[in-house]
């Protein structure tokens, strides 16, 4: 486990939140998230610009996105969990 530990420590994975203001509209942190790597956190994310915004991030969150599946999945790694 202390590997896995010192790989995240030297290359974390990106994290990105498309649609921070419906997970948090101002009135919590997003300090325990931020902790885990770096951060982007997008207030809103129309459906053309979901792609874009996800594309090489490690962990994408989303809440309330409309997403086009097939093309936010292609070429990603077979081990991505799709929560859709």
């Amino acid at each position: 486990m202390a590997d896995n530990a010192q790989q995240r420590t030297r290359n974390p994975l990106r994290i990105v939140v498309l649609d921070g203001y419906t997970l948090n509209p101002g009135d919590l942190t997003w300090a325990g998230l931020e902790a885990l790597g770096p951060c982007t956190i997008h207030d809103h994310t129309t459906a053309n610009e979901v792609v874009a915004r996800a594309q090489d991030a490690g962990i994408v969150l989303t809440n309330k996105t409309v997403q086009n599946v097939t093309a936010f999945l292609s070429g990603r790694p077979q081990n991505v969990v799709n929560g859709l």
